[in-house]
């Protein structure tokens, strides 16, 4: 995805975070096929300055079988 508003070190690091999401989709969808229920709950927010800020995750079983 072309982002052409974003420096080349937002842009390099922002596809480094959706490779790290879509590797994160694959060890979920093994977990379910493995019998577990997990939901991602956001543990706490990363603030910088100027307003800028990232969900910082954690995974959690709801069920297993």
């Amino acid at each position: 995805m072309s982002h052409p508003q974003l420096s080349e070190q937002q842009a390099s690091r922002f596809q480094a975070l959706a490779q790290q999401a879509e590797n994160l989709n694959i060890a979920m969808r093994e977990a379910v096929e493995a019998g577990l229920s997990i939901e991602l709950q956001r543990l706490s927010r990363h603030h910088r300055n100027g307003g800028f800020w990232g969900d910082i995750l954690q995974p959690t079983i709801v069920k297993q079988s």
